[in-house]
């Protein structure tokens, strides 16, 4: 059965309440991915980067932040231009983000704390929210382009 990026926050909440740095560090794992795979729908209305993505089945980590911080909505999608100040905030909230997960996933000698885990869901709920604001945009955009009969 599929799950949904709603469903890893969830998880991610769900590990936050555990009461050791496990725990934390698999809460912090679970919201970036909620994250990443929430924006991989924007990344849909976005061209691939300059960068060479390495594989054609799936969008890379990097690439996805390539794509936000490069903001080039195409097609049907143009109206997303003027969300050009939230991409960069969310490029900023993603880059944040990546950077603790692989802190958390790589560095096991370094600390990763409850606060840490809780800043985490924090900034992936900020980065799905983010999508949700691009799919608003999206159909308020398709809703005014459709002509009244």
């Amino acid at each position: 059965m599929p799950i949904t990026s709603n469903d890893l926050l969830s998880a991610a909440r769900m590990l936050l309440e555990g009461d050791d740095e496990v725990a934390w560090r698999s809460a912090v794992n679970r919201a970036y991915y909620a994250a990443y795979h929430s924006l991989l729908e924007v990344c849909d209305f976005l061209p691939a980067s300059s960068d060479e993505q390495l594989a054609k089945d799936r969008i890379s980590h990097a690439e996805v932040i390539a794509r936000i911080r490069q903001w080039k909505p195409i097609g049907s999608a143009a109206c997303l231009r003027r969300m050009t100040v939230s991409a960069n905030k969310a490029l900023q909230e993603m880059r944040r983000s990546r950077s603790l997960r692989e802190l958390a996933d790589y560095r096991l000698t370094a600390s990763i704390n409850k606060t840490d885990a809780r800043q985490q869901i924090t900034r992936a709920s900020q980065l799905c929210r983010f999508v949700v604001q691009v799919q608003a945009e999206l159909k308020r955009s398709n809703d005014a382009s459709t002509p009244v009969h």
